[in-house]
């Protein structure tokens, strides 16, 4: 980690200071031995100038030795694009590459920057000719010519392991996925432009593990039913459920012994209406109006580790119960009727606890039930009720509840009715709590040089620092201090356009 942020650091100084591409050469020949992934992001600096990739690509070839360049260097390549970078579209593909990701940042094409857009995406495609040790592609822009030459390029990729192509899965492309012989992965959310029987190409991809079709309209239950009786690897199936797909399939044995992950999104609350379902193995589970969905229904996921609950509105002890108290990380997200000493007696084993847009009540007694094995604590867009307004007395029943925090990620919060601000008053009330804290990460910040400051200070054991929001304007004091810690490996900031 701290090598490839150092890599970070340095085309950021580039970019800002000028220096010519003779720094980030020197600095890549003494850390060649070490890195394991070359990420290049085209992007314009303040004054319009650019990363000559053109450059850096000629030094990659003639300055590294080939045994070298293809063992470390060109392992893996990620293209980050623009349309306010394409007018270069000095793509840089490196052979034996095994991971390419096309990400298009802003997904709305401007009219006047398809001709740029088309050309970047052209560009890159003619080289992939080359890239057959590809173990990860990944590309989300639906640009017809170049998808049209992915099945032939496909059909010679057999070290694939993951493949997203999210708008863009065809029915081309399925039919000779095939002959990926180690896919393991594959990705198609969003993707309108495939029939059923495409759909069950994949059934000849024997390998797959993974399957994530989230709103895909042509999904059926006896497509999803044919994955379950075909794909002996399954064990990871995401779907939207809308019209009750798995209750729809004739065997909900095969469900039940089979997957270990199970995402149902939306499901219809009607759709569900059997006395009992046993899901032994399942380990991942992801749900929405869970109570209306599992509606007179007794429901067993003894190997529950990992649940995702939105949209929860009611009291939820029931749900605590199906786990056999083996769930280790909890997601909360939009629930409104939340109570704390539930999740304290009934998920005693968690590491993580992510609570998002929700409202939870708390009390002084909490405190005397901590969770000895919390790892991860999220709060982000969460309403503390408490029979008090005292900030100082939340803070502390919160973290005596999680003795063995390592991360703490804190973003807009409320007690009762008053807005908590994530300032310097705040940091300081925080200091004795966070101070051995490996990782932080701070939301909607309003922190300045001063909290900042505080922060690295006084946390001699942080790994790890984010703060998304304003930083003060005294940038050199700020750097200078972080230069000092002992142990910070990652450190981002994403402030406002005056904060450096």
């Amino acid at each position: 980690t701290s090598i490839h942020s150092l890599m970070s650091l340095l085309l950021l100084m580039m970019l800002l200071t000028k220096e010519p591409v003779s720094l980030l050469i020197q600095a890549i020949e003494k850390l060649a031995e070490h890195v394991s992934e070359v990420c290049l992001s085209m992007e314009k600096n303040a004054s319009n100038n650019f990363i000559n990739a053109s450059d850096i690509r000629q030094f990659l070839h003639r300055r590294i030795p080939n045994t070298l360049s293809n063992a470390f260097v060109a392992r893996a390549c990620r293209i980050f694009a623009e349309h306010r970078c394409t007018t270069h579209s000095n793509a840089i593909l490196l052979p034996h590459a095994t991971m390419l990701r096309i990400q298009v940042i802003d997904p709305f094409i401007p009219p006047d920057c398809y001709d740029k857009y088309y050309k970047f995406y052209n560009d890159i495609h003619k080289n992939l000719d080359s890239l057959l040790d590809l173990q990860y592609l990944s590309w989300n822009i639906h640009v017809k010519e170049p998808l049209d030459r992915f099945p032939s390029l496909l059909v010679n990729m057999h070290q694939l392991h993951k493949l997203e192509l999210e708008s863009c899965l065809t029915d081309d492309i399925l039919k000779v996925l095939k002959y990926c012989d180690n896919l393991v992965e594959i990705n198609g959310n969003r993707s309108t432009l495939v029939s059923q029987s495409g759909l069950l190409e994949l059934c000849s991809c024997k390998n797959l593990r993974v399957i994530s079709l989230l709103e895909c309209p042509t999904l059926k239950p006896l497509i999803i039913e044919q994955f379950l009786y075909s794909l002996t690897s399954l064990t990871y199936l995401l779907c939207d459920d809308h019209a009750g797909y798995l209750r729809q399939c004739k065997s909900l044995d095969c469900i039940k012994y089979k997957l270990k992950n199970l995402c149902l999104v939306k499901p219809d609350p009607l759709a569900i209406k059997c006395s009992s379902i046993v899901f032994p193995d399942i380990e991942y589970l992801k749900v929405t109006n869970l109570f209306s969905y599992f509606e007179n229904l007794n429901v067993c996921f003894k190997m529950l580790k990992y649940l995702i609950v939105c949209e929860a509105n009611t009291i939820f002890d029931r749900l605590f119960s199906w786990t056999d108290f083996q769930l280790k990380r909890l997601h909360m997200i939009d629930c409104q009727c939340l109570v704390m000493k539930d999740v304290l007696s009934l998920c005693p084993n968690l590491r993580l606890f992510n609570l998002q847009r929700s409202v939870i009540s708390v009390f002084s007694s909490d405190a005397n039930s901590p969770l000895q094995y919390l790892e991860t604590l999220v709060l982000k867009d969460v309403v503390f009720v408490y029979y008090e307004d005292s900030l100082d007395d939340i803070i502390k029943i919160i973290f005596r509840i999680v003795p063995r925090l390592e991360k703490f990620v804190l973003g807009d919060i409320k007690l009762n009715d008053k807005v908590i601000k994530i300032d310097d008053d705040l940091v300081s009330i925080l200091l004795p709590y966070i101070a051995k804290l490996k990782e932080i990460i701070f939301y909607q910040s309003k922190i300045t040089e001063i909290g900042f400051k505080s922060i690295i200070d006084s946390c001699y054991m942080l790994q790890h620092l984010e703060i998304h929001g304003v930083l003060g304007k005294n940038s050199l004091v700020t750097i200078n201090n972080l230069m000092n810690h002992k142990s910070l490996k990652v450190f981002l900031i994403e402030p406002n356009c005056e904060s450096i």
